[in-house]
This record gives structure tokens, C-alpha cells and sequence, in this order.
């Protein structure tokens, strides 16, 4: 009895909101959490980073550091208007050499954010659109842009 006491008030003085009311919802959540027709976006996300290298592998996306890589694609939800609040996806431009008399390896690589322009776009309009089967290049709500035009804006070297 004094086990089940203990861990009642253990409980109770470890909850974050007054017992019996729901915790409040943030403002902004991970475009993957705003809602069910969002859920599958972490998937979209990879699917795009794989479309952009299935791109690069053409030899497209060279710079002075090397080959550009994606790293991760992220966009965040207005709950209180149901709109994009920020998109950004970061790359990577990286670059090994081998020195063959001494056998080192010496790396160099740059990181890019690319913020993506979202105004007004809705978090569910965005994430139907992306679930496409070519991600990188289908248009993006409200605009005649994708997400292969917007990096080609964002990163500097050469993309396609």
C-alpha cells in the first residue's frame, strides 16, 4: 500500500500540466506531426533526398569542394492557420583526396540552409504535393517551382 502511495504522488508531482487538463499544444509542430494526411512526410523527406541523388548521379551537382549532398529536408506547421511556417533543407558539398606517396586522406566540406520560401503554403497542400513519384521536381503549391529549382537557387557551383 505504501509502494502504490509513493508512486501516486510520484505521478501526480511529476506531471507538466494541472491533473485532469490536456497539455497545451505548440503553436508549431514538424510538418510529420501536424496531422494525419502529414504523418508520412519523414518518408517524403528521404524520398526526395533520394531523388536528388538519383540527380546528382548524372554528374550534375559538382562544386569547387566536390559532389552535394542532401543531409536533411525539415519543414515546420502553423496549428493555429494550417500553413508552412519554415522549410529548410541543408546540404553538404564535400571533398576527399588521397595523397598516394603518403597514403593520408585530407577532407574538406561546406554545409549549405537552404530556407525554402513557403508563404502561404498549406502544411497538408505541401505534403500531398511532395507525395509524388518525382518529389524533386513536381511544382510546389501556389508556384511553377520545385524543390530541384529552389536548391539550384540556393547552393552555388553547378546543379543541372
Amino acid at each position: 500500500m505504501w509502494a502504490v502511495a509513493v508512486l501516486l504522488v510520484v505521478g501526480i508531482a511529476g506531471a507538466s500540466h494541472p491533473l485532469g487538463a490536456a497539455p497545451a499544444r505548440s503553436p508549431y509542430v514538424d510538418l510529420g506531426s501536424y496531422s494525419k494526411e502529414t504523418s508520412d512526410f519523414p518518408e517524403t523527406a528521404r524520398a526526395i533526398g533520394k531523388s536528388f541523388n538519383r540527380e546528382c548521379a548524372k554528374g550534375t551537382c559538382a562544386s569547387s569542394l566536390g559532389e552535394y549532398r542532401p543531409v536533411h529536408f525539415r519543414c515546420s506547421a502553423d496549428t493555429r492557420t494550417g500553413d508552412i511556417a519554415a522549410c529548410h533543407w541543408v546540404f553538404v558539398a564535400m571533398q576527399l583526396e588521397m595523397t598516394p606517396s603518403t597514403g593520408a586522406v585530407h577532407g574538406a566540406a561546406t554545409t549549405y540552409d537552404c530556407v525554402l520560401p513557403m508563404a502561404r503554403v498549406g502544411a497538408v497542400a505541401l505534403a500531398a504535393a511532395l507525395r509524388n513519384r518525382d518529389p524533386l521536381h513536381v511544382p510546389l503549391p501556389g508556384s511553377d517551382t520545385s524543390l530541384w529549382h529552389l536548391s539550384k537557387d540556393c547552393v552555388p557551383g553547378r546543379l543541372g
